[in-house]
């Protein structure tokens, strides 16, 4: 049963540094990003400046850490070191480093990630998530827009917040109510389609565009 210090440290993402847990488990992947984006911004002049020693350094001090004592926050902290491996491809993507430097880096990372995995074999996936990336990444040029495609891009990051538990429970309240699968399946769909939408359009984009002009403004400027 869910109580309301369970739903609030959900709610702000902080449930990891309790024994609560996810109420979701869809949220567990955001405060590991909230988590990524703290570390950003306390090494963000390295970022900036491109140094990829950060980033291996991070990545040894996160190993480390699990090997010496098993918690939620060092096992978030082994996928803030999996998404550095992004930020090279970043630094690649700007010029600051070539493809050997990047790929050298990158199986630094990707090993010690490996290595301090303790969970079986799910740890394959993350191999295989990198290689599409990678390989997308190499023939990026190739990709051409796709109005659907483009349109589920935009609604991705909504949609992963809300399909779980909101489709679940239409589902649920449909089929109580005697619908059939074939037709409690799309409605769900649809709905979370429409909600992730309503926040896009209503939340995602003005933030965005807040943010845009908070960073323009403190902007120094030009002489």
């Amino acid at each position: 049963m869910w109580n309301y210090k369970a739903i609030l440290t959900n709610m702000f993402l902080v449930h990891t540094f309790t024994d609560l847990g996810s109420i979701d488990l869809v949220n567990w992947t955001l405060a590991v990003e909230l988590k990524f984006y703290i570390v950003i911004c306390l090494i963000g002049g390295l970022v900036v400046a491109g140094r990829v020693w950060p980033l291996l350094v991070f990545s040894l001090a996160v190993f480390g850490l699990n090997k010496l004592t098993k918690s939620y926050i060092g096992i978030e902290l082994m996928f803030v070191s999996f998404m550095m491996m992004g930020v090279l491809f970043n630094y690649l993507f700007r010029g600051i480093i070539n493809v050997f430097v990047c790929a050298a880096a990158c199986a630094w990372i990707m090993a010690l990630f490996l290595i301090g995995w303790d969970s079986g074999g799910v740890s394959q996936n993350y191999v295989y998530g990198f290689a599409i990336f990678a390989t997308a990444y190499a023939f990026r040029d190739k990709f051409v827009d796709i109005r659907v495609l483009d349109f589920f891009a935009d609604i991705s990051y909504p949609l992963y917040v809300v399909h779980s538990l909101v489709a679940y429970g239409i589902m649920r309240v449909l089929l109580e109510h005697g619908l059939p699968t074939g037709v409690v399946v799309p409605v769900a769909g649809l709905c979370v389609v429409g909600i992730a939408y309503a926040i896009h359009v209503l939340v995602e984009k003005p933030t965005m565009h807040l943010g845009k002009n908070i960073k323009m403004s403190a902007a120094p400027a030009s002489a």
